[in-house]
């Protein structure tokens, strides 16, 4: 969708801001070996926290995506509280 082509995306990783990332871009982001919290957000809306395990020398990859809606455009703008976190599909690959 074309919706957030043109604003990053916040990447907070265990409740802090870690940085943004745009569309069609890859970042990366340092954190120490372990159990980690991802979340994409932006303005109101956001992702699904992700939980990512990651050892010592490794690399853990999430995809990101505005999330595909059946909605209407102007009814996507208003969403509800309630969905917020389904704007953007983030998923461990």
């Amino acid at each position: 969708p074309m919706r957030d082509r043109l604003r990053p995306y916040k990447v907070i990783v265990d409740g802090e801001r870690s940085g943004t990332i745009r569309d069609n871009h890859v970042e990366d982001f340092d954190v120490a070996p372990g159990e980690h919290r991802v979340q994409l957000k932006i303005d109101w809306s956001g992702s699904p926290i992700v939980q990512v395990s990651v050892e010592s020398g490794n690399t853990a990859v999430l995809r990101a995506s505005a999330h595909e809606s059946t909605r209407s455009p102007m009814r996507d703008a208003f969403h509800s509280v309630k969905h917020r976190e389904d704007w953007i599909d983030l998923v461990e690959e």
